[in-house]
């Protein structure tokens, strides 16, 4: 939709809240499942004797089938709805789960992760199109905030229960318990979850839907801040393991309970303050997003107190949880039916890429960085990506529609 051209305020319908709210719990679910292996597959590396390269090669396969197949299956969600696309995901995620305890070839591991990867990048952008599709342009942040809250939730909850249950069980049960997780999901949606999607009907709609995506001077900005978002944290993050066990000498606990509090702040805040940027516009929370994220590589760069890091984890989770939203209800905002899910599959792109890049440059710059440089450049990122957004909230012009 044109933001220039917004229809009046409309209201979600009992039926559009149900369908949003059964897509963030299955991307809770999956998100869960997702991240049970996660804690299991160095052990099952070091066993296969491929130790943290194999770690980075599994890394890097997932992002890289994400990365690819994200246009493409977005593409598709438009041509032949979400649902579709949203099942796919989860059976790859059942397979995979089934398939993971079995194997004693570092190659295959990195195959099968792969096609998890590819078959599963359908899923966010079938569920933020079907966001567009369904919420009005003023509701959309809070509404793709609760979706992104599911997905944050999984993505913090799942990896402490797969060290719980490998610790407890051993191999095979968090691939296991995952694998129902991800059947479990897979029934609910198959039973519940309707198609949002309205297909094109006349010749003038199947010839828009035909055109490729146009790469206004506004969609790269959004792609660009994403890419910063994803970028930024995993740039620093490895150093930041490092820092705190290597320099500061904190225990894994502590270490636990800094990440914990960015997650849980990062989920709850998405869930509760995504129709900020509805209110405030999308920009002005954006920039307010990056700003807030600066402080934690402010205090990894100057500050060895333990209680000063909890509060700039704070902090950055703020942030996270603001960006987010706002990103994701921007892009929603520039597109069409025809066009929905394919440029959040852009969106999902921009952001892997960020998320492979991340690791590879600071495995090369850290030594010439000396350590606390890397916390320097993210802090300097984070700068620049808050001064984007910032100039862009600045010239005020209404931002056109990609078909426009």
């Amino acid at each position: 939709m044109n933001p220039s051209t917004a229809t009046p305020p409309q209201t979600v319908s009992r039926q559009a809240q149900s369908t949003i709210t059964l897509f963030a719990i299955a991307l809770a679910l999956f998100q869960t499942g997702f991240g049970i292996g996660m804690p299991v597959f160095a052990k099952q590396m070091d066993q296969l004797g491929a130790g943290v390269a194999g770690l980075g090669y599994l890394t890097t396969a997932f992002a890289a089938g994400q990365l690819i197949f994200a246009p493409i299956m977005g593409s598709l969600a438009d041509r032949f709805g979400r649902r579709p696309f949203a099942l796919l995901a989860m059976l790859a995620m059942l397979l995979a789960n089934l398939i993971y305890p079995y194997i004693e070839n570092v190659n295959l591991m990195v195959a099968v992760r792969f096609l998890q990867g590819a078959l599963g990048a359908g899923l966010m952008p079938a569920a933020m199109g079907a966001v567009g599709d369904l919420i009005p342009e003023k509701e959309r942040a809070r509404w793709a905030g609760i979706v992104m809250g599911g997905f944050a939730f999984g993505f913090i909850f799942g990896p402490t229960l797969g060290g719980v249950l490998y610790d407890r069980f051993g191999l095979f049960a968090p691939f296991f318990v995952s694998a129902g997780l991800a059947a479990l999901t897979l029934v609910l949606a198959l039973f519940r979850l309707p198609e949002t999607h309205r297909k094109a009907t006349t010749s003038a709609q199947k010839a828009a839907a035909a055109q490729p995506v146009r790469f206004t001077p506004f969609l790269l900005l959004l792609l660009t801040l994403d890419f910063f978002n994803t970028f930024v944290f995993s740039f620093v993050e490895p150093q930041m393991i490092l820092h705190f066990y290597n320099d500061l000498g904190w225990s894994a606990t502590v270490f636990g309970i800094i990440v914990g509090v960015y997650g849980i702040v990062t989920a709850a805040g998405q869930a509760f303050l995504g129709q900020l940027s509805d209110r405030f516009g999308r920009m002005p929370i954006i920039v307010l997003g990056f700003v807030l994220s600066i402080p934690l590589y402010l205090m990894l760069l100057l500050s060895s107190s333990i209680p000063m890091m909890i509060l700039a984890a704070i902090f950055a989770g703020l942030g996270a949880a603001l960006i987010a939203p706002a990103l994701s209800a921007a892009y929603l905002d520039l597109t069409s039916d025809h066009d929905r899910a394919r440029v959040m599959g852009y969106k999902q792109s921009a952001s892997a890429i960020g998320m492979v890049a991340g690791p590879l440059l600071v495995a090369v710059l850290s030594e010439p960085l000396q350590g606390s440089g890397v916390f320097l450049v993210g802090t300097i990122l984070s700068g620049i990506a808050a001064l984007l957004a910032l100039m862009n909230t600045l010239r005020r012009k209404p931002a056109l529609a990609i078909g426009d």
